[in-house]
């Protein structure tokens, strides 16, 4: 029945998808690779991709760089955006 679903909004059924939520520096980047190694997934970290994102990007009026170098949350829109991509 996922299989159907997924193959109706036109995206491959992949398995599960793991989430891990916690405050920053609690250890979600040390756990996440031995789960995706031992769990056979994929790895996506948003720190990860909004870093390279601002190294790739160095305009000074990019929302990305502007959040993080003032130390702020960077908007859902943006987050959804960049782990779409």
């Amino acid at each position: 029945r996922m299989r159907a679903r997924a193959r109706r909004l036109g995206r491959a059924a992949r398995g599960p998808r793991v989430v891990l939520l916690g405050k920053p520096a609690s250890g979600k980047g040390t756990i996440a690779p031995m789960v995706s190694c031992a769990y056979r997934l994929a790895q996506v970290g948003l720190g990860g991709l909004l870093r390279s994102r601002l190294r790739a990007d160095a305009e000074e009026d990019d929302d990305v760089a502007r959040a993080m170098l003032l130390g702020q949350l960077v908007s859902d829109k943006i987050a959804s955006k960049l782990v779409s991509e």
